[in-house]
């Protein structure tokens, strides 16, 4: 716990939980099992974040998953964050509402707090 810098081919052959074929998370990790001339060992397909992150508590694996989807503050002493390199991968974030929607005035705030603040508190996170 607490190593910096982790190559990829450490954590390649442990055991890992997956998100179900053609979410974004499972096409994100085969393409760097790719990248690695690998193939991840799968344990367990799971199809939401919350059951993967309950499989980790379990000690079932480890997941490649995005830090937003754990919250921005967890507090659960079973989960831990590697410092792999060449991870994060940066991907796209999408904000969808229904077009012609009269939106209520939250999510205008809302739709414009993403538009104008959201990037850099994300690169703030991230370098934490």
């Amino acid at each position: 716990m607490g190593q910096k810098n982790i190559h990829f081919k450490t954590i390649a052959d442990e055991p890992f939980l997956v998100r179900e074929v053609g979410s974004g998370t499972r096409m994100m990790m085969n393409d760097l099992f790719q990248a690695h001339q690998t193939l991840p060992k799968v344990r367990m397909q799971l199809s939401t974040n919350e059951a993967i992150k309950q499989a980790i508590i379990s000690g079932l694996g480890i997941a490649l998953m995005s830090k937003y989807t754990l919250g921005l503050d967890t507090d659960e002493p079973k989960l831990a964050t590697l410092d792999i390199i060449d991870l994060p991968k940066a991907g796209y974030w999408y904000l969808v509402y229904p077009s012609g929607k009269h939106l209520s005035p939250i999510a205008l705030a809302f739709i414009d707090l993403i538009r104008n603040q959201a990037k850099q508190l994300v690169a703030d996170h991230l370098l934490d």
